[in-house]
């Protein structure tokens, strides 16, 4: 049987690739001695529809784990948008959506010609309005968009629900995070005033409190 052997620097380098890729843990098992559903609970619909970076089978699975754990019932959703899919939804979220597919190779990005479109709306005029219109009748939406090209992608939509989104990086000189050499890990804790009050911060009760929360990549 014929043997392929590559070249040691080759072996090396897709080595380093392989390791410098973002990964999820899927044993990720968050704790929750009190889930807020026992059955039955809210169906929440993860985006995987719009060439999204994170999806409930991929990079997002530990936020999807959180919420089964909570009670939630979680679907991924690829179909286009409309009511009849939203109509389905407690939650949709949709996280990091593009308009352009991304190609990866060993988990790293591949520099190919729909990688120059992922600036572009991700959502069409019709999903858009679907979703606005869902909304204003109190279907609730979480709409996560990173660095860029994600705030660009998604800013169509966001400027449809009231929210202006930009298409940089963040960095700031930050001593309490975790790298401080990082500029672009930010530090938001109750010690240096960056957290404000929120119900999603206080928890129900003090041992859900949220006191400190750390981003990375601006």
């Amino acid at each position: 049987m014929p043997h392929t052997r590559l070249p040691f620097p080759l072996l090396f380098l897709v080595l380093q690739l392989a390791c410098a890729a973002q990964k999820a843990d899927p044993d990720f098992a968050p704790p929750n001695h009190v889930p807020a559903y026992t059955s039955s609970g809210p169906t929440v619909c993860i985006d995987a529809g719009h060439n999204n970076a994170h999806t409930a089978e991929g990079l997002y699975r530990p936020f999807a784990a959180t919420m089964e754990r909570d009670g939630y019932q979680v679907i991924s959703q690829d179909a286009h948008v409309d009511s009849t899919i939203l109509g389905k939804c407690a939650v949709y979220v949709s996280v990091n959506a593009a308009g352009g597919r991304t190609y990866k190779l060993f988990g790293l990005n591949l520099p190919t010609k729909s990688r120059e479109r992922r600036h572009l709306s991700a959502f069409s005029p019709d999903e858009i309005i679907a979703i606005r219109n869902w909304v204003e009748r109190g279907g609730s939406m979480l709409l996560v968009a990173d660095h860029h090209p994600f705030g660009l992608a998604a800013a169509t939509l966001s400027t449809a629900l009231g929210v202006e989104m930009g298409g940089g990086f963040t960095e700031a000189a930050n001593s309490g995070a975790f790298n401080s050499r990082d500029r672009s890990q930010l530090l938001f804790s109750r010690e240096n005033g960056l957290l404000g009050n929120h119900p999603i911060l206080s928890g129900r009760n003090a041992a859900e409190n949220v006191a400190r929360v750390e981003t990375f990549t601006g």
